[in-house]
């Protein structure tokens, strides 16, 4: 089988043309490994079914299992029917771009992960490409991460598309994971780069309240 491309991710920031590239593979459905402000990631356009699939099948689990959604522009997530309570709004506001997955419902009511990074090659990304990206950890389901690009390469090379090489990224805890909904509650379903504490300080005095921790999840 045909391995993934490796694309050195710094110099394809510098170079528009080249990154207007990588924007038409995402648009044309294709799934790529690519780093966040965390981890590196597995996803591509996320209004795809086939996308989703192969997102899914790469990190070997089941398709309906709910993904993250990833994007350098809040802009990027209109007209999906999300429902960004004031709440959220106000997390987004005080912590985006950043490490804050905030999950809200979804058109049908039903739960989504959101998250605004604020990684350079997402940032520069942008520019070319409207839509959010699924993200999902760049390890196979139930094994531990592993950051080490060669080695997600070596994992991953014949699943996906390509690979945005940016280097051993900064040793980070994952991003905290915040869901809300309707009502008052702010629920952190994981704590990661941002406490508790920092969750609410910036809720304080809004009426909201602040439930501590309901137990680990995978990282994403």
């Amino acid at each position: 089988m045909i391995q993934a491309e490796r694309l050195d991710g710094p110099s394809l920031v510098r170079d528009p043309a080249r990154l207007a590239g990588v924007a038409k593979r995402f648009l044309d459905g294709q799934v790529a490994v690519y780093p966040t402000e965390t981890i590196y990631g597995i996803g591509g356009r996320a209004d795809s079914p086939d996308v989703r699939r192969r997102v899914a099948l790469a990190k070997g689990r089941a398709a309906d299992k709910e993904m993250l959604l990833v994007a350098a522009d809040i802009r990027a997530f209109d007209g999906l029917g999300l429902e960004f309570t004031a709440a959220a709004r106000r997390l987004a506001e005080r912590f985006w771009p950043g490490p804050l997955t905030l999950v809200v419902p979804g058109a049908d009511g039903a739960p989504v992960g959101v998250r605004l990074s604020s990684h350079p090659f997402l940032r520069a990304l942008a520019g070319h490409f409207a839509l959010p990206l699924i993200s999902t950890s760049a390890n196979l389901s139930g094994r531990p991460y592993d950051g080490a690009p060669g080695r997600i390469h070596s994992l991953l090379a014949q699943l996906v598309d390509f690979m945005v090489d940016y280097g051993e990224l900064p040793p980070s805890p994952p991003s905290t994971v915040v869901r809300l909904g309707e009502g008052p509650i702010v629920e952190i379903v994981r704590e990661g780069a941002l406490s508790l504490a920092a969750i609410q300080a910036v809720m304080a005095g809004t009426g909201a309240e602040v439930r501590g921790l309901r137990g680990a999840a995978e990282q994403t």
